[in-house]
């Protein structure tokens, strides 16, 4: 399992400088080699192995922007078929497809949209990223020790990952060292920074789930707060859900 944090990235990729992504340090020696972090991270999100075992999940969460709640809604079957909704009092703002081959983007008039190109990409990436087989070594190109920082009380492994699509912009991740969560994700798009701190995680259904995750999508320091509302393991999903 990669990593099962599909709105969070959801939202980077649809928010919008290269100089919040750390540079490596060259001198930096790491005391654990990076197939074995890998391995890690899977056991510290899955430690029972649950999720490997799981067909589909259902994730709610709930994003405050402006005094205002924002729904965020995730569906994913497995192998490769996932539908975020993103919504406001009732009323959806953004709907997004894949049933595994293409994806869709309907906007709040009903517009629906091919996503074609290099944000197809991104999705892909997002898919790959939910998957419950396999490691971050699986899904990016290359994955390199930056060095070391800390985030909040933990002391972080800080690892670059860079996409095997080469227009698609690097990862940053920091692993705490006690308990190899990942306690930060940094990234850009467009030359906008994102930047979120998980802040809280909860065993839910098994599972370790990043339960309050606090983001800064412009790195301007105006942050908001997502919680996780809703999490459902192994649902009967028929595939009609994907239709566009």
């Amino acid at each position: 399992m990669r990593n099962i944090l599909l709105l969070v990235f959801t939202i980077v990729f649809i928010a919008g400088c290269q100089s919040v992504i750390p540079v490596v340090d060259k001198n930096y020696v790491p005391d654990i080699q990076i197939q074995e972090l890998a391995a890690k991270m899977v056991n510290a999100v899955d430690p029972n192995g649950i999720y490997r075992q799981s067909k589909s999940y259902y994730m709610r969460q709930e994003l405050m922007i402006n005094d205002k709640s924002v729904t965020y809604e995730v569906l994913y079957k497995s192998p490769n078929k996932f539908r975020t909704v993103m919504s406001l009092d009732n009323r959806v703002l953004q709907k997004i497809v894949c049933n595994g081959v293409k994806c869709w983007s309907t906007s709040d008039k009903g517009e629906r949209t091919e996503i074609t190109g290099l944000e197809f990409d991104r999705l892909k990436l997002l898919d790959e990223l939910s998957s419950s087989k396999g490691t971050i070594l699986d899904v990016f190109e290359k994955v390199e020790f930056a060095g070391e920082d800390k985030v909040g009380d933990s002391q972080c492994y800080v690892l670059i990952c860079y996409p095997k699509t080469k227009e698609l912009e690097p990862m940053a991740r920091y692993v705490s060292k006690s308990d190899y969560l990942v306690r930060k994700l940094v990234t850009v798009k467009a030359g906008a920074p994102y930047i979120a701190d998980i802040k809280k995680y909860a065993l839910l259904k098994g599972v370790m789930i990043p339960s309050e995750t606090e983001m800064d999508i412009n790195n301007d320091g105006t942050k908001e707060l997502m919680r996780v509302t809703d999490y459902m393991l192994n649902l009967e999903v028929s595939d009609k859900e994907f239709d566009k």
